[in-house]
């Protein structure tokens, strides 16, 4: 005598909630850093001279395994002078993940619930 359990539903459930999970984080992921580079958008702290910097920040969202990161990305030759020269006076792609971090990953708590 024996107790027969099928678990076959219950890793089926599983896996479909993994699966869940990943998409519901890169949906959230993918909407926080376009908030980030709006925020980054609109503080940059230069003077525009033709506006070719402002306008071409974008995002990467990149899956790593099981976890996603974001990137932040300026896309002008001459963006890495800007975050990097003048004691980084200019710089806005670093300090809005900073100012961003605390609220993206509290938020992604949230989201899997």
């Amino acid at each position: 005598m024996g107790i027969r359990l099928d678990a076959t539903g219950l890793l089926n459930g599983l896996s479909e909630m993994e699966f869940k999970v990943q998409q519901g984080t890169r949906l959230y992921a993918e909407t926080a850093a376009t908030k980030m580079i709006n925020d980054a958008k609109r503080n940059a702290p230069w003077t525009d001279r033709t506006g070719n910097s402002r306008q071409t920040m974008d995002n990467e969202i990149i899956s790593k395994g099981k976890s996603m990161e974001i990137r932040l990305r300026g896309n002008t030759p001459h963006f890495k002078y800007l975050e990097l020269c003048h004691e980084k006076r200019n710089a806005i792609l670093w300090p809005t993940i900073q100012k961003w971090s605390g609220q993206v990953l509290s938020g992604w708590v949230k989201v899997i619930r």
